[in-house]
Formats: C-alpha cells, sequence, structure tokens
C-alpha cells in the first residue's frame, strides 16, 4: 500500500518503480502496488471493493534466449488461476506470460491446466 492520493498518482508511482509490475487504486483501501499474485483467487470473489484503476506494467522489452519447452525447471513458483476463473488456457497461457515479462525478477514461466 501506498500513500498515492489518487489513480493517477497510484499509476505514476509505479511506472517509476521497476520492481512495480501491478498497481490497483480504490477509493476505500487507496493505492496497491507490487507484483500481483493470485489476484483471481476465491478470496476476492464478491468483494464490494471497486477499483477505479488497475494495470499490469511491463518495463522494458523481453529478450527470449531459448524456448525451454519439454525442458523441467526447478523452483518454480505456482502464481495461481491465471485463467481467473474461465478455464481458457490459451488465455491463461498469455496472462501467465504477461505475469512473469512484467516481474522484473522472473526469468523462466510454464504453464500447466
Amino acid at each position: 500500500r501506498t500513500s498515492s492520493m489518487n489513480a493517477l498518482e497510484c499509476h505514476e508511482t509505479c511506472t517509476r518503480n521497476s520492481m512495480c509490475s501491478v498497481w490497483q487504486y480504490n477509493y476505500m483501501t487507496q493505492c496497491w502496488q507490487g507484483v500481483g499474485h493470485l489476484c483471481g483467487s476465491d478470496e476476492w470473489k464478491g468483494s464490494d471493493l471497486l477499483s477505479t484503476g488497475a494495470q499490469r506494467i511491463q518495463h522494458g522489452d523481453v529478450c527470449v534466449l531459448k524456448n525451454m519447452k519439454g525442458w523441467e525447471i526447478k523452483g518454480l513458483g505456482e502464481v495461481g488461476d491465471t485463467t481467473w476463473g474461465s478455464s481458457n488456457h490459451t488465455e491463461g497461457i498469455v496472462n501467465c506470460r504477461a505475469w512473469c515479462y512484467s516481474t522484473l525478477r522472473c526469468q523462466f514461466w510454464s504453464y500447466t491446466p
């Protein structure tokens, strides 16, 4: 949580911070910034928090050095349901890749339905 007073300020402070990949602003709890983990979890279903602004930000470009398809990467952590409950695995792959590309410390990603 930050001290940003509005959605524009929340957005601007996140874009200036390379470690900030997600921001969200709502009038009740104000500005939240970070990595964005388990955003689609059941914990938030039915919540009355109405976001007035939110964005996932990718700072810079991605250069894929090697396609690791078929390799086992040890130590990967689970991000959660990147289909956001839709069971659309094409969307899940796109969202999983976007999570990794926007998170500066992410070096590998893998999607498993």
